[in-house]
């Protein structure tokens, strides 16, 4: 024994209070720097949020309530039984999702705000293929992808939506009616 003099469950006592005291300083030192990594931020830019703020006053016209989520990941509204394609969309966000109350996915809107494509050729062309990939799993899964640019004309971008959201019952129904509306009016008279 190393040291006699304090007796076999000394020396154990002695290293059990050594190895605590060690893991309380290592853990003091990555909590440290753990809680020196992290800051917030806001989710969306200024311009980001001009834009949210018009598509959240639109939607609330809507008799349908449909709801404005923004920086949500493709692989949470969208899947695929091939797991690759699952993976090449799965991390890409939307700027903006459109949910309807189920929080079924009603509309895809993807702002090209001015630094979307970067400074130079290669961050644009990664760009534009990014965009492309979301662009095609949208089409896919049939849920509309409206593109924004950076300047943007609001009122066009508020009767879109609302186009979109709020589509005119289709022709085939009232013409119906009305031959309904017509036989029941002349019904029983002779030509």
């Amino acid at each position: 024994m190393l040291f006699p003099e304090i007796g076999h469950n000394g020396f154990l006592l002695t290293v059990a209070g050594l190895a605590t005291a060690t893991t309380l300083l290592v853990c003091a030192i990555i909590k440290a720097r753990f809680e020196r990594s992290y800051a917030a931020r806001t989710v969306l830019n200024k311009s980001e949020r001009s834009l949210f703020t018009i598509i959240e006053r639109t939607l609330s016209g809507i008799p349908s309530r449909p709801r404005l989520l923004c920086q949500v990941c493709y692989g949470e509204f969208l899947s695929s039984p091939s797991k690759r394609a699952f993976w090449r969309i799965n991390a890409k966000r939307a700027d903006f999702l459109i949910v309807d109350r189920e929080f079924k996915p009603l509309a895809v809107i993807e702002y090209q705000g001015r630094g979307h494509y970067g400074s130079n050729r290669k961050t644009a062309a990664n760009a534009k293929a990014r965009d492309r990939i979301k662009r095609q799993a949208c089409v896919s899964a049939g849920i509309p992808w409206i593109e924004i640019p950076a300047s943007y004309d609001a009122d066009g971008l508020r009767a879109e939506l609302v186009a979109l959201l709020c589509p005119p019952p289709p022709q085939r129904e009232k013409e119906e009616t009305n031959v309904r509306g017509f036989i029941r009016n002349h019904a029983g008279q002779n030509p």
